[in-house]
């Protein structure tokens, strides 16, 4: 898996958390986990993500692509 597709799982790991209620803030330990990646490969090389993670910024901030992604993300976070 790439860099580039590493950081777009995380991106939708982080959106889905919090689009589905989340049910308080993510870690950076279960969204790496989730990912597939250490901790510290998120540090390392998805350090900028953190404030997102940690639920500091706005997650409408992350999420782009096509309006049919963000509707498949929605409907996803909706059917759980």
């Amino acid at each position: 898996m790439s860099s580039k597709d590493t950081e777009e799982k995380l991106i939708r790991i982080i959106a889905e958390h919090y689009l589905d209620g989340g049910g308080g803030s993510l870690t950076i330990q279960v969204a790496s986990k989730r990912a597939g990646i250490s901790r510290q490969a998120f540090s390392r090389n998805y350090g900028h993500l953190k404030p997102y993670v940690l639920g500091k910024r706005p997650v409408e901030e992350l999420i782009k692509g096509s309006i049919e992604d963000v509707r498949g993300l929605l409907a996803k976070c909706q059917y759980r």
